[in-house]
């Protein structure tokens, strides 16, 4: 199905345009919005199930034209990597929903950069592939490795939503154990048990540190 929303029946829209529709095409890239006209007053940007595959720095480029972005949906697509300068030129942007793409992991460069941000923002990665993800540059705005004893616990700039991926319980993953349980605290919400060990078939933060990462504590 291909759906592309909104314009008048006349073919021109008759008010500032606020929110875009693009689904079911074969477009690969954002590249494509440089063809349009009156996207400045763009708030909500969605571009579900297409074909994307493509979503490098130049994207960015491309969003910058139209600043009022807030939520880019791209869901439903084929991504699996990620420029780790991406957010830079998209200072509006509050939810990006990567869910339902071909992630594997996730730069964390990128989460890192995203702290530094004006506003906060929510990056949808459920429903992926993901096995592993460096969630240290969430703690304390730190991007080396530290015991989760030793984080302060503040308040994150970057919320990630990590469900249904299929996490092996191994020490790389204690950091996102960690992202887990702060975001409860944080949400205060209970732990989520969608973030999910598929080695161990439990949830992840139910998963004791000695027993996710061992040799750390010999």
């Amino acid at each position: 199905m291909r759906t592309v929303v909104p314009a008048s029946s006349s073919g021109r829209p008759t008010n500032p345009i606020k929110g875009l529709l693009v689904s079911g095409l074969d477009i690969h890239s954002l590249d494509f919005f440089a063809m349009l006209d009156d996207m400045r007053s763009l708030v909500n940007l969605s571009l579900v199930d297409n074909n994307i595959d493509d979503l490098d720095f130049n994207s960015s480029l491309v969003l910058s034209h139209d600043p009022l972005v807030q939520r880019l949906d791209l869901s439903g697509n084929a991504l699996s990597l990620l420029s780790d300068g991406w957010l830079h030129d998209c200072q509006e942007l509050m939810s990006l929903d990567l869910s339902a793409n071909a992630f594997t992991q996730f730069p964390p460069k990128f989460i890192f950069l995203a702290q530094f941000r004006e506003k906060p923002i929510d990056i949808l990665l459920n429903n992926n592939s993901l096995t592993w993800l460096n969630a240290g540059p969430l703690m304390d705005g730190a991007s080396t490795f530290r015991r989760p004893q030793q984080s302060s616990g503040r308040v994150s700039k970057v919320s990630l939503r990590l469900h249904h991926n299929p996490w092996p319980c191994d020490c790389s993953l204690w950091t996102v154990r960690w992202l887990v349980r702060v975001q409860q605290v944080q949400n205060r919400n209970g732990p989520d048990d969608r973030v999910f060990c598929a080695n161990l078939h439990r949830p992840l933060y139910t998963v004791p540190y000695k027993e996710l990462c061992p040799s750390t504590f010999r």
